[in-house]
């Protein structure tokens, strides 16, 4: 089991979520959505690593087939809300990355505390996992 890669990730993913912070701070609103999500998807990768749940066909973390397995493999509300969350984040993103339109504070803020809860919940159940505490 790649426990050395998925905690890689968690690592990265609280980089990033540093990151969104300083982004907010700073006024750059955008940045901070795109961060969060990416802190998120690293997260729930991360997750699916070590559940043993394989990356897509072609060997990749693909960003909707993460959000559909993470959905798919759901045995506890928690989960199934946090992969909801990760869904609303990854359009938060989109909106961010591609839209001329400008984003708000109130929605960085909210997507961060998003990213947190969803890294928070990832971290702790991948730690679970590594010491053996897996549900």
């Amino acid at each position: 089991m790649p426990f050395s890669e998925a905690e890689r990730r968690i690592e990265k993913a609280r980089r990033f979520l540093t990151v969104a912070q300083s982004d907010i701070a700073n006024g750059y609103w955008d940045t901070a959505i795109a961060r969060a999500y990416y802190a998120s998807f690293h997260s729930a990768v991360a997750y699916m690593m070590c559940r043993q749940i394989r990356p897509a066909p072609k060997g990749r973390w693909e960003h909707a087939y993460v959000q559909e397995r993470f959905l798919e493999q759901t045995q506890l509300a928690a989960e199934e809300a946090i992969g909801r969350k990760l869904r609303r984040l990854y359009a938060a993103r989109i909106v961010a990355d591609y839209s001329p339109r400008e984003m708000d504070r109130s929605t960085s803020i909210v997507s961060v505390d998003m990213g947190h809860e969803i890294v928070e919940f990832c971290a702790n159940e991948v730690a679970s996992v590594i010491r053996g505490e897996a549900k």
